[in-house]
């Protein structure tokens, strides 16, 4: 065997879609009313997830590459969504494959 690829997919979840998009009503309804700059609200308040994505090549337990990501999601952008970009960017920089 010459070598093996690893990945490795971890889904924080912090709050589901429904109260992702009740937070996402309340920012918007304090942007448009022009106190939102008057109360401290977080960036991303609505985030319903973190993904974190590693991707190993490894050949006798050395690292050849490696490669890591991290994104987030809420109620309007489904998890599999970033991890299914996540992964194609990985297979995009992946080494040892022909070039077009």
């Amino acid at each position: 065997m010459d070598a093996v690829v690893r990945m490795q997919i971890t889904k924080q979840r912090y709050m589901s879609d429904y109260a992702s998009y009740g937070v996402n009503v309340a920012e918007r309804i304090l942007w448009n009313t022009g106190i939102e700059g008057k109360i401290p609200v977080p960036n991303n308040a609505s985030k319903t997830n973190d993904i974190y994505v590693t991707c190993n090549l490894l050949s006798n337990d050395v690292t050849l590459w490696n490669d890591y990501y991290k994104r987030s999601s809420n109620w309007n952008v489904a998890a599999n969504v970033v991890i299914d970009n996540i992964t194609d960017h990985f297979g995009e920089n992946f080494p040892y494959k022909t070039r077009r």
